[in-house]
């Protein structure tokens, strides 16, 4: 419900932690689909302010104070409005500075899980143990089982999934919730899955360094050329 007040870069972060410290405990680096890649994501640099249901706003006075900045695009609609197009956002119970739907399953973000995207144009499932939070363009698979990552993206579950999975537009793959959850996972013995977990977290590090490199030469052909 309007991201613009709730997504914001590094520069608006630095300058609301600068006044408020304590601020960082709710201010949340995020994900958005096209960051997940093979292995590990690559932040792009983003955060949420994540006010969830609850949260007591008065402790974050600097936050509060930045989100009344869209206040008037940020209020529930009065179940009784009748005066025409409403401003803010739709009807419920949250506050006019909560996230407007109840994420229950909001401290899941904070532990290791998997990442995959809605929408899949090829494999492209990936490990996090940094406490991202995500759009709605991301799925999360609780825990650190390395060996189902290494399953999932492997060249045997692509084909698998190519004929089972919805196609939608530009054959892009529909990994729905329903179907997903019945996908064929052989069960390993504790030799295989060692096995994985050595040579995934190997790949889970190339992924991440080369993420680092090419961010690196990106930078350095900014500075050098202006090329944005």
């Amino acid at each position: 419900g309007f991201n613009k007040a709730f997504l914001i870069d590094s520069a608006t972060r630095q300058q609301l932690i600068a006044k408020e410290p304590h601020a960082s405990e709710i201010i949340k680096p995020y994900l958005r689909g096209q960051d997940i890649k093979r292995w590990s994501p690559e932040w792009d640099d983003l955060w949420m302010i994540f006010t969830r249901r609850g949260i007591d706003i008065d402790h974050y006075p600097g936050v509060k104070s930045y989100l009344s900045e869209f206040r008037p695009y940020l209020e529930p609609q009065p179940p009784t409005w009748t005066e025409g197009e409403w401003q803010g956002r739709k009807s419920g119970t949250y506050q006019w500075y909560e996230i407007q739907d109840s994420v229950d399953y909001w401290p899941l973000f904070n532990g290791p899980k998997l990442l995959y995207q809605e929408i899949q144009f090829h494999s492209a499932f990936a490990y996090d143990d940094a406490g991202y939070f995500t759009n709605n363009k991301v799925f999360i698979l609780p825990g650190q089982d390395l060996y189902l990552l290494a399953v999932l993206n492997s060249p045997l579950m692509w084909w698998h999934n190519w004929r089972y999975l919805p196609h939608m537009k530009d054959e892009a793959l529909n990994p729905a919730g329903f179907l997903f959850e019945q996908l064929p996972i052989a069960i390993a013995t504790d030799r295989v899955r060692e096995e994985c977990h050595l040579l995934v977290s190997r790949l889970i590090t190339l992924s991440r360094e080369g993420a680092q490199i090419r961010q690196i030469a990106v930078d350095w052909l900014r500075m050098e050329f202006g090329i944005d």
